[in-house]
């Protein structure tokens, strides 16, 4: 899905023409609202409330696909598109499949909510649930079928209210996929293989020398976690209240950790930006958010 900026160029002009010109009037940096997550092309796919359309924008080429879920009746979660513009919607405890025209293809019901979800348009797609022990499946692409799984599948009414886990999807150089997820309440991380779910390592992240600190989400959910593509860097945004005292001296607000898997070293980043920001990814050396008002916010990242 990878473009080169020519073509790229080319693929817009010929695609904004067909769209609607409510599609082509939205502007990303004011309207983006609710969840949404970077796509491995750098893209990011909104959802436009105004218009109930998913709509993917790029910060370079502005609105390159919009895919109208009007025929969809639950309020739609969280999504994923696949390389034909179809999209997979995550609403309540459903997972529907949705053609690029629109058309409610499909429906499953699934084992409870979902917290998270990371994808990869050639291995899959990684739902993680809203239990109280991590559990995570990982889904084809093309059927939504669970192709594996990892942890203790819950039964009808295990689930929890709040996301206590979270999780992203990693590119080898060689092509490969990793699937990292938090697994308790430290920055640390375990790692799986993307192709098969099994055991690869679990992280021990150190800041300032000392072990990952351990962190309080009783006020507030984690946040999400971004890796930088191409590089051995995962970001993890965090409230400094869910930080014990002195674990990042003099930063408050919504904080940046910096989670180098080369070293398993930690940096903790300040972003001059309050908790109620939603951070979905990192794009030309820019860590990317969600304005609680609307729009986007754009911070510098090492």
């Amino acid at each position: 899905m990878q473009l080169s900026p020519f073509r790229a160029l080319v693929s817009l002009t010929l695609i904004a023409g067909a769209l609607p010109a409510a599609a082509q009037s939205f502007d990303a940096l004011t309207q983006a609202r609710g969840w949404a997550h970077q796509d491995r092309d750098f893209s990011f796919t909104f959802f436009d409330s105004a218009t109930r359309s998913l709509i993917t924008w790029d910060k370079g080429f502005g609105v390159m696909n919009t895919l109208s879920l009007a025929k969809l009746k639950d309020q739609p979660a969280l999504w994923l598109m696949d390389r034909y513009n179809n999209a997979w919607v995550v609403a309540g405890d459903s997972l529907y499949f949705v053609t690029k025209d629109g058309k409610v293809d499909r429906k499953d019901r699934l084992p409870a909510e979902v917290a998270d979800v990371a994808w990869d348009s050639q291995t899959g797609f990684v739902l993680l649930y809203k239990t109280t022990t991590p559990y995570l499946e990982m889904r084809d692409i093309k059927d939504g079928s669970v192709t594996w799984s990892h942890g203790q599948k819950p039964k009808k009414g295990e689930g929890v209210s709040n996301a206590l886990y979270r999780v992203c999807m990693k590119v080898l150089p060689g092509g490969d996929t990793q699937v990292l997820f938090t697994d308790g309440p430290s920055l640390d991380l375990t790692v799986l293989s993307g192709k098969n779910g099994n055991p690869v390592v679990r992280t021990a992240f150190k800041l300032n020398g000392q072990p990952a600190p351990t962190l309080d989400f009783n006020k507030t959910e984690p946040g999400s976690l971004c890796p930088y593509f191409g590089k051995e860097t995962i970001y993890s945004a965090m409230d400094s209240t869910s930080l014990p005292a002195g674990a990042a001296p003099g930063l408050n607000g919504l904080l940046l950790a910096k989670l180098d898997m080369s070293t398993s070293v930690v940096t903790m980043l300040p972003t001059g930006l309050t908790p109620d920001h939603r951070f979905i990814g990192v794009v030309d050396g820019q860590a990317v958010f969600i304005k609680p008002t609307g729009g986007l916010a754009f911070v510098a990242i090492q």
